[in-house]
C-alpha cells in the first residue's frame, strides 16, 4: 500500500489514509489531511501498513472521479450511455462498477450523487476516492483497468454542462478554443460557432474559421460535412432567436428592424427609435440590444 501510496503523489495526487478494508478515513480531518509529502505519507503508513489509500479529488490533485455503479439490477453505465459519448480516461475497476478519472477543469466540481444519471455520483473538490489496491469492504481489492488510457483526459462538454451549468462555463474563453476531444467537437463547435455569428461574421468566413480550428484542436477532427451541418443547424437557430428577441424588443418598447440575407445567411438588428415608455439613454439601449440579440447558449 506504500509503495502505490509514494507514487500517486509522485504523479500530484494528494493522498491521505482510509481504514483497512473500509472507506472511512484513518485520520483525523480525511481528505483536508490529504498530501503529497513522502515523509508524511511514510509516517501514516507506519502505523498501518494495511491502511486504504485515498486520493482527495478536485482542486487538491487536480482530477475528479465519476463513480458509475450497477445497484439493484439498475446499472449506472446504460443511464450514463445515454447522455454522451466519453473519451478514453484513466480507469479503475471497483467492487461494484468503474471510476473514471478526468482533468479538473477551471469551473468548480464539487461531489454529488446521482446528479447526472441515476447510480453515478462525482466526487470532486471536498470529497475523496479509494485507489488501487485498496480494498472495498466487500473484499474485492481496486484494479486498475488495463485496456484504458494512460493518461487523465479532458471531461467531455455534455458532462461538464451537467456538472457546473453552461453559463458559468462561458465565461471562460480559453477552455472555449482549447483542444477537443470525441465527445465534445460537435458541442464545441456549436458555441464557437454561435459566438461568430452573434458578432455579425458571416456564415462563410465562420465556416471558414471553424473548419480551420477543427483541423488543428479536434482529435480527431470532425469530417467537413458535420461541421457544416453544424453550423447550419446554428445559422438556422440564431435566426429564430433573434426573430424573438426583435418580439421582446417590441414588448418593451424598443423599437428594432431586423434584416436577414438568407443567401449569406447573416443578419443584423438596428436601433429605430425607442418609444415614449423607455426613458433610458442610448448607452442603456446598446446595451440591452447586446444582451438580447445574442444567440442563445442552450442547444443548436
Amino acid at each position: 500500500m506504500l509503495s502505490s501510496a509514494l507514487a500517486l503523489a509522485s504523479h500530484g495526487m494528494a493522498i491521505f489514509p482510509c481504514r483497512v478494508r473500509d472507506k472511512r478515513p484513518a485520520t483525523a480531518n480525511g481528505c483536508n489531511d490529504a498530501t503529497r509529502n513522502p515523509d508524511r505519507i511514510r509516517d501514516w503508513w507506519k502505523t498501518d501498513p494495511d491502511f486504504n489509500v485515498a486520493i482527495a479529488t478536485g482542486t487538491p490533485s487536480g482530477v475528479f472521479v465519476v463513480d458509475v455503479d450497477a445497484d439493484d439490477g439498475d446499472d449506472g453505465e446504460i443511464h450514463l450511455c445515454k447522455l454522451g459519448v466519453l473519451p478514453a480516461t484513466v480507469e479503475v475497476i471497483t467492487a461494484r462498477g468503474r471510476h473514471l478519472y478526468f482533468r479538473m477543469p477551471k469551473a468548480p466540481i464539487g461531489n454529488s450523487a446521482s446528479k447526472i444519471a441515476p447510480h453515478v455520483d462525482v466526487r470532486g473538490t471536498g470529497g475523496y476516492v479509494l485507489a488501487p489496491p485498496s480494498m472495498h469492504p466487500s473484499g474485492k481489492r481496486y484494479e486498475w483497468s488495463v485496456d484504458t488510457a494512460s493518461a487523465f483526459a479532458d471531461a467531455p462538454d455534455w458532462l461538464l454542462d451537467k456538472l457546473c451549468g453552461k453559463q458559468q462555463r462561458a465565461r471562460d474563453p480559453g477552455e472555449l478554443i482549447s483542444n477537443a476531444a470525441e465527445g465534445q467537437r460537435n458541442d464545441r463547435i456549436a458555441r464557437l460557432a454561435g459566438h461568430l455569428l452573434r458578432h455579425r461574421v458571416s456564415a462563410e468566413l465562420t465556416l471558414s474559421l471553424l473548419s480551420a480550428w477543427n483541423a488543428k484542436h479536434c482529435k480527431p477532427p470532425l469530417d467537413d460535412t458535420e461541421v457544416v451541418q453544424v453550423i447550419d443547424s446554428k445559422c438556422a437557430f440564431t435566426k429564430t432567436a433573434v426573430k424573438r428577441a426583435f418580439e421582446g424588443a417590441k414588448e418593451a418598447g424598443v423599437d428594432v428592424q431586423i434584416t436577414v440575407d438568407l443567401e449569406h445567411k447573416t443578419m443584423t438588428l438596428t436601433p429605430v427609435k425607442v418609444s415614449a415608455v423607455n426613458t433610458g439613454t442610448d448607452n442603456d439601449l446598446d446595451k440591452w440590444i447586446r444582451e438580447h440579440d445574442a444567440c442563445p447558449t442552450e442547444g443548436h
